[in-house]
């Protein structure tokens, strides 16, 4: 009888080990994501406190003016929404040095102290005052948070799947949202709802206090303060031992070992591109987006909606699922035609709220006319103006001054923010509702001419590609280190830091690279960049889970 003769001799079961090998690294270098959505999942309750506390008043501010005695006061009930985004002004604008000196991940923690401080005032508050100091402190931990978590989710998320964890933001902005709408649905039958919806949100910020100490810090700004060791330990948690040589040495070529102050921020070329990123936010909430989101109950209720709350409700609705259907579209479609797209169709949708308020039409056929309207024009703006900043912005700038640019962009968009909280109630009784449509219409066309001729696509690109082709060498913030760097000719960036690094100290041996520290500079080349349908899985899974994971952000926990 003839033998056998075994699958495998040795030289085949050495080949087959390193199959395996290859085949277990090269899945997980194609799911990197796995251990970055639990943090994204984390940072992004800074997301939803902002869009929660946005809507929280929408249902509850008539019943909170007649406790408060401000019922024949539009101006004051104005103050009492829009003062919160005075504190987020204050907040945004210290956002950036906070981060850039204690870290993304402590400052994000520290913003949790004003959210949970101001909640309380806010639900135990009897008096104008304290109902406007607790709005304040609210405001000041909304800017810090908002503008810490946002550069944290940029920073730790893979090149390829950074737009979708972006829009995850904005999908957790849009839970807050209708989460705060749901939830002030039985104001108007139960006495002091209201302030049980101030209580509620206590929560998520008690969610993102504990849930960053799970959280690794951005390894791009523990690169940046030379703490080189924990960095590589940060990057092979959040990518995986695979990409962490490739991740390594892109980081290398674009990151630098100092802190920028606001005075760097002068550089021309840097100037430009803040003014652009400030450009979006001012299209962004000069379209009139806030007037829908915290009066569109006074707007259906004028307009003769039978139950204005539950139109509030299906516009909160559209704009999480449409925000959902975005994360998989940002990094197919591309930011700039999100955008542009979106701007557009918002137009059609405020001129389509015009002619309902315009046209000589019965009140029930004017209501459904102006629902459609709202609706529609709430899906336009989460297609693409409503994720696709947060997301756009961090790609903008280099990571020396990253988080600073951030809270310049942000303050303009609290400003802008509460300039529409305040004035909407007076400008619509004094101008009426067709002014303030065709105003937001007129401003609309002119962000998708903005951004046709002035924004620049950016899917697919690192960070540190973005950084190269946006600034060149000349053109960077020339900060007193790295002026010593170029008039030494050590270069600029990871060589010359490397150099005296691996002189100072040698390379950790406990890492699973054994390779010494030189070699992780950029000499090799990028890896191949994939075609989006490799990450589509990825794409599906994600977007299901964030919207899971923030619909119930305890259960982020069982992941981390």
């Amino acid at each position: 009888m003839e033998q056998r003769v075994p699958l495998l001799i040795n030289d085949d079961k050495e080949v087959a080990a390193s199959r395996r090998q290859n085949t277990k690294e090269s899945v997980e270098a194609s799911l990197p994501w796995r251990s970055c959505l639990p943090r994204v999942c984390v940072a992004a309750m800074g997301s939803f406190l902002v869009g929660y506390h946005t809507g929280v008043l929408n249902a509850a501010l008539p019943f909170v003016a007649r406790d408060l005695d401000l019922v024949e006061d539009a101006f004051a009930q104005g103050w009492v929404v829009s003062i919160s985004l005075v504190g987020g002004l204050l907040g945004s604008m210290g956002s950036g040095t906070i981060a850039d000196n204690l870290g993304r991940r402590r400052a994000a923690q520290l913003s949790t102290i004003p959210l949970i401080v101001g909640g309380c005032f806010s639900a135990v508050g009897r008096s104008t005052n304290l109902m406007l100091l607790g709005r304040l402190l609210v405001g000041v931990g909304l800017g810090i948070g908002d503008s810490t978590t946002t550069v944290y989710v940029s920073e730790i998320s893979p090149a390829q799947l950074r737009g979708n964890f972006g829009a995850m933001c904005q999908i957790s902005g849009c839970l807050g949202l209708l989460g705060s709408y749901v939830v002030g649905l039985p104001v108007a039958t139960i006495n002091g709802w209201w302030r049980l919806c101030f209580w509620l949100s206590l929560v998520p910020a008690a969610i993102l206090l504990l849930g960053f100490e799970c959280c690794p810090e951005s390894p791009r700004w523990l690169f940046k303060q030379s703490r080189w060791d924990e960095a590589e330990i940060a990057m092979e948690k959040l990518w995986g031992t695979t990409n962490f040589k490739a991740d390594f040495a892109d980081l290398g070529q674009g990151e630098k070992t100092e802190t920028a102050t606001y005075a760097d921020l002068c550089n021309k070329e840097i100037v430009k591109v803040i003014l652009k990123g400030a450009a979006i936010f001012v299209f962004q909430q000069f379209a009139g987006i806030n007037a829908i989101v915290y009066f569109s109950s006074t707007i259906f209720r004028n307009a003769g909606v039978a139950s204005s709350l539950a139109a509030s409700v299906c516009v909160g609705f559209v704009n999480l699922v449409v925000s959902c259907i975005t994360t998989y579209l940002i990094d197919r479609w591309g930011r700039k035609t999100l955008l542009m797209w979106s701007f557009l169709g918002m137009s059609l949708g405020m001129a389509i709220q015009s002619c309902a308020v315009l046209l000589p039409i019965a009140n029930n056929a004017k209501s459904y006319v102006l629902l459609f309207g709202t609706l529609f024009y709430m899906l336009m703006f989460a297609i693409g103006a409503g994720p696709v900043p947060m997301a756009l912005l961090p790609e903008m700038f280099p990571n020396l001054i990253r988080a600073k640019a951030m809270a310049i962009c942000l303050s303009v968009l609290w400003i802008t923010s509460g300039l529409i909280g305040m004035l909407y109630l007076p400008i619509l009784e004094l101008y009426g509702d067709l002014f303030l449509f065709t105003f937001f219409a007129i401003v609309r066309l002119s962000g998708m001419i903005f951004v046709r001729i002035c924004i620049v696509e950016m899917r697919g690109r690192s960070l540190e590609e973005i950084e190269d082709s946006l600034f060149p060498d000349d053109q960077k913030p020339a900060t007193p280190k790295r002026m010593g760097m170029l008039v030494s000719g050590g270069g600029y960036g990871m060589k010359s830091i490397a150099s005296h690094k691996a002189k100072e100290r040698p390379f950790n041996t406990g890492s699973p690279l054994q390779l010494p520290f030189i070699d992780l500079l950029p000499q090799q080349p990028p890896p191949d960049r994939k075609s989006y349908k490799d990450y589509l899985p990825n794409i599906y899974t994600s977007s299901a889970s964030i919207l899971l994971l923030s619909s119930h952000p305890l259960c982020c926990f069982a992941l981390l």
